[in-house]
């Protein structure tokens, strides 16, 4: 068959093909030596939003509400009335004061009240613990102090908790890491066996090292998996240098890119490399798998050569195309990780591409024809397990529709009981210490998540007035009663030292009944100044909040709540006193969940529409279509029936997976309907080119889909959620696809395509 002098380039550019890649891949190097590691939570949320605005605004005027570590040190079961045990906490507080970055330490052994005696109001210690013999009376009172109950002391008083306000400067750098390190080296250095450790800070420490731990475990797991199959698939050098040859360079280049543009290597975009491995690897296979097919048919090299790139090339463009576009749809996210995630991988996936289709060619072409490996002379193993399949789509056709519409059917109920749901750290595995160590204060203490609440006066009455203030409290005792939580507020703050100038009476946690009373109450707490952890006291008498920290719930229970207390405040509230806003960090990661599960749709929108109009061009026919989407629709409905049956909630780290995976699932149907258009060209009947197509492509299509499901199975290994449902939902869409490619495509273009 003539060849067109183009598919030779090769022959003749080899030399100047080589050298344009050894600097591409210097550049690349150069470009990696910007890269840096980037600790930015808050790049998560979507710059320009109006929430993301009004929350930056409210940090400035109280504080942000992630900068507070908790450690809780238990007694060894006993409870913490213990003079010994006591001194051991007051000698780590001030030890812990002492470190850099630390603003401020909390402990039960250094709290103090106001106190009104004789002489006035003075600061007195809660608990005098190197001067207490009988501990009793101090543990009944400590259980209704304000600032002490579930904060310090743990609700069996089996432990405390010393808390550590840090520089919100460090959050979001290594050097919150190095403190971490340092606090826990404290706690090890003064034998402390039984301590628990959380708070945002610490949680992103924990979370970043597993992530980055993790993931240099599973790119080598990835990269050694790839080799061994390489190796059973071609038994040769070459066979394996190749592809891996392609994928390292296109990683390189990425990576490169990176370094040259943002700079940060974050989160998500840690995980480009694990993929890339991957999904790099399939377009090399391909070429070489048809190479050493035309060497057996008798053709030269260069004809073998030039003979693979016109039968696979415009194929290999196209899956490289999908798959990129899989990526690149996630362009539409709000969230700049994400978006970057999307285009950089999209980047990797088109320069693996022209890696496959201009390098490999070129070093095919600079060494001795490659010889079948042992699995290849053995083609009578692959032949009969075909042609087997072949014979049930014609034997047995109204069988195998039925059976696709039947699991069709199942999976796609399975996927509508999917429920949009998230958790703060539902992302990390139960049985991790991070986990433990959350819901051990869950448990004995107040929760994690922040609950952050906006009070702004409308009219004449404010934050000096009594009924205003009387109708906040009561707004705040209802939230209270939903969140389960002991919240704060300038009412909590006006009831507490108003209890305080009645030297105690518990009758006296009320609201003043005058201006005058209230304006009194907040002068007397400024006294106390950095003694107010929570920074209650008022910036103006038009703005407060009330803030608290309740159980994470989970993102639906959340929303129930917000919607009870939104109904409460219109119903039960008078609504011209004063207007609330919810806002703090959880509510933008809930917001953030929210929009990326928007944005999924619309990104399966763009794949598949651009997978439409590419396959609409190629083949000029509607049926075409059709026989694209239906093979690949099936596998995403069996991932969502998988993630609807298991109770798996859509969320951000799963929401991204649907829109790569219909990317990576599409590919083995596009070399399949391209061959098939080979062979039709050629001038084979529909079924014969069927046939035909199965037979040469069954089992590059095979390979390529075991080196997914095993690099990507991998992951699954994985303690961080968003690596582990990566790794599952890809195995699962993987699998269903193969088994959607050998069945479901040739009944379709037996029937479709007549």
């Amino acid at each position: 068959m003539q060849i067109n002098k183009k598919f030779y380039f090769f022959e003749r550019w080899y030399l100047l093909v080589i050298a344009v890649f050894i600097i591409l891949f210097a550049v690349s190097i150069y470009g990696m030596t910007f890269l840096r590691f980037n600790y930015k939570f808050d790049i998560f949320f979507p710059k320009g939003d109006a929430n993301l605005a009004f929350y930056e605004n409210y940090k400035k005027q109280y504080g942000p509400d992630d900068n507070i570590v908790s450690i809780a040190i238990e007694n060894n079961g006993k409870p913490i009335w213990d003079t010994q045990f006591l001194t051991v906490c007051d000698t780590l507080a001030n030890q812990f004061r002492k470190l850099k970055h630390v603003k401020e330490v909390f402990c039960i052994t250094q709290a103090k009240r106001i106190q009104r005696g004789i002489l006035g109001y003075e600061p007195i210690p809660v608990l005098p613990y190197y001067n207490i013999k009988d501990y009793k009376p101090y543990s009944e009172n400590l259980k209704n102090e304000l600032f002490i109950k579930n904060t310090l002391i743990s609700d069996d008083e089996k432990s405390v908790a010393i808390r550590l306000v840090y520089d919100p400067a460090i959050i979001d750098n290594n050097e919150k890491d190095i403190l971490d390190a340092q606090i826990q080296d404290i706690l090890h250095k003064n034998k402390i066996k039984q301590f628990w450790i959380t708070g945002v800070p610490h949680i992103r420490t924990q979370y970043v090292n597993i992530v980055q731990r993790e993931m240099a475990i599973f790119m080598t797991a990835s990269i050694i998996i790839t080799i061994i199959v390489l190796i059973f698939t071609f038994y040769s050098f070459w066979g394996v240098f190749i592809p891996l040859l392609c994928v390292v360079l296109a990683l390189l280049a990425t990576l490169g890119l990176i370094g040259f543009t943002t700079r940060d290597l974050g989160v998500m975009t840690n995980l480009i490399p694990v993929i890339m491995f991957m999904v790099g690897v399939s377009d090399s296979i391909h070429i070489i798998s048809h190479y050493k097919e035309y060497l057996q048919k008798g053709e030269s090299k260069k004809d073998a050569i030039a003979h693979s790139l016109k039968a696979i090339g415009i194929s290999t463009f196209i899956t490289g195309f999908t798959t990129a576009v899989g990526f690149a749809s996630l362009a539409v996210s709000n969230m700049l990780p994400i978006r970057e995630f999307g285009l950089f991988t999209a980047f990797g996936v088109m320069i693996a591409w022209l890696n496959a289709l201009i390098l490999t060619p070129c070093v095919l072409y600079l060494i001795p024809p490659m010889k079948p490996s042992r699995w290849e002379q053995k083609q009578k193993d692959w032949k009969p397990f075909i042609q087997s399949i072949i014979r049930i789509t014609e034997k047995y056709p109204v069988r195998v529709i039925v059976m696709f519409a039947v699991i069709g059917a199942v999976a796609l109920y399975g996927t509508n009981t999917i429920k949009q749901n998230a958790f703060l750290l539902d992302d990390i595995n139960d049985k991790n210490k991070i986990k433990q160590e959350l819901r051990y204060f869950e448990q004995h203490y107040q929760g994690l998540r922040p609950v952050e609440i906006a009070i702004t006066a409308k009219g004449k009455e404010n934050f000096n007035s009594p009924i205003f203030l009387a109708e906040l409290d009561t707004f705040q005792t209802f939230i209270e009663s939903h969140t389960h939580t002991q919240a704060l507020s300038a009412a909590t703050l006006q009831k507490y030292i108003h209890q305080i100038i009645e030297y105690g009476d518990s009758t006296a946690y009320t609201i003043p009944d005058t201006r005058n009373e209230v304006k009194k109450i907040y002068k007397l707490a400024n006294k106390a100044g950095s003694q107010n952890p929570f920074k209650l006291c008022m910036i103006d008498s038009t703005q407060g909040r009330i803030t608290a920290k309740m159980k994470d719930l989970g993102m639906m229970k959340v929303a129930e709540i917000n919607e009870k207390i939104e109904n409460f405040y219109r119903t039960k509230i008078d609504t011209s006193l004063f207007s609330y806003k919810q806002t703090g960090s959880a509510m933008l990661v809930d917001q953030n969940n929210t929009y990326l599960v928007s944005n999924l749709f619309t990104s399966l929108l763009l794949s598949t529409g651009a997978v439409a109009l590419l396959m609409g061009l190629l083949f000029r026919s509607f049926r075409i279509i059709l026989i694209t989407f239906i093979p690949n629709v099936f596998p995403l409905l069996v991932a969502g029936a998988w993630m609807g049956f298991s109770g798996i909630n859509l969320k951000a780290s799963t929401s991204i997976i649907f829109s790569i995976a219909f990317g990576i699932a599409v590919d083995d149907t596009i070399h399949v309907l391209a061959r098939y258009r080979i062979e039709r060209k050629r001038g084979l009947s529909n079924i014969d080119a069927v046939n035909t197509t199965m037979l040469s492509t069954g089992r590059a299509v095979i390979i390529a889909s075991v080196v997914l499901i095993l690099g990507f199975s991998v992951l699954i290994l994985s303690d961080f959620g968003g690596t582990y449902y990566t790794g599952l939902f890809m195995v699962v869409t993987i699998v269903s696809a193969i088994f959607a490619e050998l069945f479901l495509t040739p009944f379709l273009l037996k029937k479709l395509m007549k």
